[in-house]
């Protein structure tokens, strides 16, 4: 019945409107005052003892969605770390790939989607059994305060919205709304976790390696991967370059290793990098950037030294004799247009290169960086130049990777030379 007063929607049992006091029809009573006297309500099949009891808790609101979501998050974790208990236990004794993984990867995964499933479920649960039947005279549960925590700690936000309907004796259709999002959600899951296991099954390396880049104090670089001193939170493979180390690529994963016999050069390919067009022109042998990350890209080219000599200092420097001493750091220093550029030689996988860095920035985990960094190595009258740059709005964790390569690389005498 709705109020022709204040339009509230109340019993047809009522008397009177339970929210302005007006008389109901035909139960028109005046006193001897003149003044209406409610009638006592006559309870009847349809009566809602919620609604008629209602009153909305600020108090309980609140402390349904801080610390009532906060808690049923934690138990929904706990409870999903049981359910992954026999996932997890026969994924490892099934002796496929994804099981030569780190225990904690496969878990966390694992327990991560057990979890939504979880609350999925039993967020359409309350979604469709128990707020509609507080409109009902059979509610799931019938104090306000309660019954306001619920509606926060399992609707989040639509909670108030649940909480306000009850005040108007409004159902509405957001339950509905709020169920199939949940359905969506779990459906999403029942496809994402064969699919995902399948996918890390086939590939375990860079799945190992999202999370040991997300997570590195709990879980391990797969075999054969290493971090730096600098950003120990990023996995790199195994230098080709390093006298003290003779790795294989882990699971048999092929890394990419560019190799030019005409310019005399090759490295291996930071992991997650691909072939790109350099813009700075033809003259480089080879361009790269990390996956997503066109503003950051590495160059490799190669240039013959001594033949751009002076004729008459070519007879009197062997081609064998043309090498970084023939440059001077002073010079370069005084030609960089860099402000804060730093030129000094570093070795890198046992060569020494002419470094050339600046525009320095805080990254997210390596620390201070040179967004501009060019490494110069000559031999044999062949120099040999690797640069990098990071002209994106986020200084990235990328020039470890890139320092990386360089140490990857392998020089020999150029075709062109021999010919």
């Amino acid at each position: 019945m709705i109020c022709e007063k204040c339009g509230c929607d109340y019993a047809k049992s009522r008397a009177a409107c339970p929210e302005c006091g007006a008389p109901a029809p035909g139960y028109e009573k005046w006193a001897s005052e003149g003044t209406w006297e409610p009638a006592t309500p006559v309870p009847g099949p349809d009566e809602a003892p919620v609604l008629a009891s209602w009153k909305t808790s600020v108090g309980w609101s609140v402390l349904g969605l801080l610390a009532g979501g906060y808690a049923w998050g934690i138990v929904s974790m706990v409870i999903a770390a049981l359910l992954t208990a026999p996932v997890f236990l026969a994924i490892k004794a099934s002796g496929s790939a994804i099981a030569a993984a780190a225990p904690v990867v496969v878990y966390t995964m694992l327990t991560s989607m057990f979890a939504v499933v979880v609350q999925s479920v039993v967020g359409i649960a309350y979604a469709l059994f128990f707020y509609p039947s507080y409109f009902t005279a059979r509610p799931r549960l019938k104090a306000s305060g309660p019954i306001a925590f619920a509606n926060c700690t399992f609707g989040g936000l639509i909670g108030l919205l649940w909480n306000s309907n009850l005040t108007k004796r409004i159902k509405g259709v957001s339950y509905a709304v709020v169920a199939a999002l949940f359905a969506i959600s779990l459906a999403m899951i029942v496809v994402a976790v064969p699919v995902t296991l399948n996918t890390a099954n086939e590939d375990p390396v860079p799945f190992q390696l999202a999370f040991s880049r997300a997570y590195p104090d709990l879980v391990e670089a797969p075999d054969g991967y290493r971090t730096t001193e600098s950003a120990p939170g990023l996995m790199f493979p195994p230098s080709g370059n390093s006298a003290d180390e003779d790795v294989e690529a882990p699971f048999d994963m092929e890394l990419e290793v560019f190799e030019s016999a005409e310019d005399g050069v090759s490295f291996t390919v930071p992991w997650g990098w691909m072939e790109v067009d350099s813009p700075l022109g033809d003259d480089e042998t080879v361009a790269y950037s990390p996956v997503g990350k066109p503003d950051v890209c590495m160059e490799c080219s190669v240039a013959d030294v001594w033949e751009s000599l002076a004729a008459e200092e070519r007879e009197r420097l062997a081609r064998e004799e043309v090498d970084n001493s023939l440059f001077s750091l002073e010079a370069i220093e005084e030609q960089t247009e860099m402000e804060d550029a730093v030129v000094d030689v570093v070795r890198i996988g046992g060569v020494n290169y002419i470094r050339e860095a600046g525009f320095f920035a805080d990254s997210a985990s390596s620390g201070e960086v040179p967004c501009v960094c060019s490494l110069m190595h000559v031999e044999n009258g062949v120099m040999y130049l690797f640069t990098y740059w990071d002209e994106d709005e986020y200084v990235n964790d990328y020039y470890d990777q890139f320092e990386e390569a360089v140490a990857s690389a392998k020089f020999s005498t150029p075709e062109w030379v021999k010919e």
